[in-house]
């Protein structure tokens, strides 16, 4: 929702009237965007700084490019939805898939302790596509988005480089509040992701052989039946409901 709501604010600028066609393109447009280029990258650019190591500064260029690209995953060139075809901005898609859980790890791991870095993840997911696992398209719907966002800011404000977040967590994790800790181990984290190969994050179960985000968030048919049991007792409440039974 927060995507499309991106659509709708802009189209919406000024008392502007939005009409059907433009609430499907919106919907339609937001569908395809990776929320964490879309709504975490800018944070994340300013709380990286202006790193010298130039395979450093390649990368950020590339996520700067796909930023400025609507933060996409999606190929425009291939019409067949049986195939995955190649996403535009690839690389940088493949860093950032590359660099999610090692961003997290170097954000707050330090801070939190293994322990409960462990048991916060056991609660909540990092977020899909979850590298190492089986292709799934994601949705982001569920991840550590948040945490990341709210974080960062009050880092940087801590330094007077952003506002200060509503709300503001009890501690500042990242670099335990220094942002120059921060951006250290940022920037460490982002040139340990440029090592890591499409083979590693997306080559599994039916992308071994095509180890690509395209193939990874391909959207999968599950076949799957069901048999109508009999209708469960009504309990003295009067609710009544039926189940299915596979």
């Amino acid at each position: 929702m927060q995507l499309i709501r991106n659509f709708v604010e802009a189209d919406t600028a000024g008392g502007t009237q939005m009409g059907v066609e433009q609430l499907v393109s919106a919907m339609d447009e937001a569908a395809t965007q990776d929320i964490r280029m879309v709504e975490l990258w800018p944070i994340l650019r300013k709380a990286l700084g202006t790193p010298s190591d130039p395979r450093l500064q390649e990368a950020i260029a590339e996520l700067d490019s796909w930023y400025a690209a609507g933060g996409h995953r999606r190929d425009l060139s291939n019409l067949s939805i049986a195939e995955p075809g190649v996403y535009e901005h690839n690389e940088a898609i493949t860093i950032m898939d590359a660099w999610w859980p090692r961003l997290l790890e170097a954000e707050f791991r330090p801070a939190l302790g293994d322990d409960a870095f462990g048991a916060l993840r056991g609660m909540l997911e990092f977020g899909a596509p979850e590298p190492g696992s089986q292709p799934a398209a994601p949705d982001f719907a569920d991840g550590w988005y948040g945490y990341v966002s709210k974080d960062l800011r009050g880092v940087l404000a801590g330094s007077g480089e952003e506002a200060s977040p509503s709300a503001p967590y009890s501690q500042r994790y990242c670099g335990g509040g220094s942002l120059s800790a921060c951006r250290a181990a940022l920037q460490g984290s982002l040139l340990e992701a440029l090592a890591v190969t499409p083979a590693e994050i997306y080559g599994h179960g039916e992308c071994a052989e095509d180890p690509q985000a395209s193939c990874f968030d391909l959207n999968r048919f599950v076949s799957a039946s069901g048999h109508l049991g009999p209708a469960v007792p009504v309990p003295e409440t009067g609710r009544r409901s039926n189940r299915w039974w596979s």
